[in-house]
């Protein structure tokens, strides 16, 4: 077999590239040390962010049954409202009036008897 001679000028291109071989394949503790780091802060900030969320839904939940309650009584207001409108819209009737006082106050007309059921 015949020996392949190298020009120094190779020989040391040669051993650079080992270096740098070398150099790559360790891993920087630096980096590994921020990687961590940044890994750890990033777990962190999961945590909070659900908990957060976590927290808000309870609170969402509580307010959205809040507001099924007072929808509810909204509508009996406006119904109870409605209800009183019609009422003064029939106060403004005269025959309706008399018949008010005669039911409630049993009042009666001049000349009329009045009677009285007893149970």
């Amino acid at each position: 077999m015949a020996r392949m001679h190298f020009s120094p000028q190779q020989t040391r291109f040669a051993a650079e590239d080992i270096q740098t071989v070398k150099i790559t394949k360790r891993p920087n503790r630096g980096a590994v040390r921020r990687l961590r780091l940044l890994f750890f802060a990033f777990i962190c900030f999961l945590t909070w962010a659900g908990l957060t969320i976590w927290d808000q839904s309870a609170v969402v939940e509580e307010k959205m049954e809040q507001l099924v309650t007072l929808e509810e009584q909204l509508a009996e207001l406006k119904a109870e409202n409605e209800a009183y409108r019609k009422e003064i819209e029939r106060l403004h009737d005269p025959e309706y009036i008399e018949q008010r006082l005669r039911k409630d106050y049993m009042m009666s007309r001049d000349g009329e008897t009045l009677f009285i059921r007893t149970r």
